[in-house]
């Protein structure tokens, strides 16, 4: 991502470094976490990136603007879609697989960071593991992160369609998304 950022930079006539670039997303990435851990406060994608883009600005003089923000939010979705550096757990498909032969309705809790949740049903859709996710709750689209009860009670509402989740079944729900 970094890489992409700096190279986004650099074409519009920056002299961007990428050390500075990943110093900078890693430093805001942090931030969000600790923000979302301490208060369970939500920071969608396009806040995260003008945070990051706030930190460039004072450092390279770049003028924020609603444009950067936007095309930075497609250079970084495009990277993580995209990503040669990304690939399931060994054995994630066969072990969903089987939870899916076995009648399991499997869900998924993400948060998000620099990246919407659709970003992330793409990832899962080019790795094949979408078709074993029967709900996904994505941080950004249900307005608040982990470890906010909301969105752990969003998925088991939907993946129990109706029915009362018995402990067994809440346990394993925990165990699955963990």
């Amino acid at each position: 991502v970094a890489s992409n950022v700096t190279k986004y930079f650099n074409k519009l006539g920056y002299e961007v470094s990428y050390n500075v670039v990943l110093e900078f997303y890693l430093a805001v990435e942090r931030e969000v976490k600790a923000a979302r851990t301490s208060s369970m406060a939500l920071s969608p994608p396009a806040e995260n990136v003008r945070q990051l883009l706030m930190k460039m600005s004072k450092k390279y003089g770049i003028r924020p603007s609603d444009r950067y923000i936007s095309d930075l939010l497609n250079v970084i979705s495009d990277t993580v879609v995209n990503s040669g550096n990304m690939s399931p757990i060994e054995g994630a498909s066969e072990a969903l697989a089987i939870f899916k032969e076995e009648g399991w309705r499997i869900g998924l809790v993400s948060n998000v960071v620099f990246w919407p949740g659709r970003t992330s049903r793409a990832v899962l859709n080019r790795f094949g593991l979408e078709k074993y996710i029967d709900y996904g709750v994505f941080a950004d689209e249900v307005g608040y992160a982990k470890p906010h009860p909301y969105i752990f009670d969003t998925a088991v509402t939907m993946l129990a369609e109706g029915r009362e989740p018995d402990v067994g079944q809440e346990v394993a729900l925990a165990v699955v998304l963990r």
